[in-house]
């Protein structure tokens, strides 16, 4: 049985209705009325809250680097603006692979964006995370596509399949040992990967197969 309703009528649940006892009225949420008919208040169930939750979870999950850079562009100038910062400022930060962070750049309160990125604090952990994320996202991705290099090469040329994957281990160990050189200027966040070397490179840049 499905009960009627009219406008500003509470719905009753059926099974009172049908066995005769008492009903008490289910309190609704005024409506809204508009030129297009009466609004309907939509109330998601817990199911589908933990759906949207999870939804807005997918960005600090995802392994994608330009994914997380902009997410800390965001957090970046959300913590500029809490701290009074003019969003003109130039700013240098650096993820070391051990999780340290530094900062740079030409304002007295530089420090208080470092102390805030290293302590994790809650006004600067989703920004910490971002970068750790973005991070951590380049390495994984160039250690990706040196992968896919031996995986195509060792189709072409099966000989060389254990020289090939020996190679993307050493790429692999050599690329964990790499920094995060993230630049923010004229209101734009960039970042690449710094080797041992202190050269800057994008994933992927620089990979050779042996021969």
């Amino acid at each position: 049985m499905i009960n009627s309703t009219n406008n500003n009528v509470s719905i009753y649940p059926a099974a009172y209705a049908s066995t005769g006892q008492a009903t008490k009225p289910i309190p609704t949420q005024p409506q809204a009325s508009s030129a297009y008919g009466d609004a309907v208040t939509v109330t998601l169930s817990p199911a589908a809250e933990s759906a949207k939750t999870l939804s807005s979870l997918a960005s600090e999950l995802t392994m994608d680097p330009a994914v997380h850079m902009q997410r800390a562009e965001v957090e970046l100038k959300e913590l500029m603006s809490r701290l009074g910062m003019s969003a003109d400022t130039d700013i240098e930060i650096e993820v070391r692979n051990d999780g340290t962070i530094s900062v740079e750049g030409d304002h007295p309160l530089m420090y208080k964006i470092e102390e805030g990125l290293n302590s994790g604090e809650e006004g600067s952990r989703d920004l910490r995370n971002a970068l750790i994320g973005a991070h951590n996202g380049s390495v994984i991705t160039h250690i990706g596509k040196a992968a896919e290099m031996a995986s195509r090469g060792a189709d072409a040329n099966p000989s060389m399949m254990e020289t090939y994957y020996g190679w993307v281990k050493n790429v692999a160990n050599e690329v964990k040992n790499s920094s995060f050189a993230v630049n923010f200027s004229n209101g734009e966040l960039t970042g690449s990967l710094v080797g041992r070397n202190g050269q800057a490179f994008n994933p992927g840049d620089g990979l050779t197969l042996p021969a």
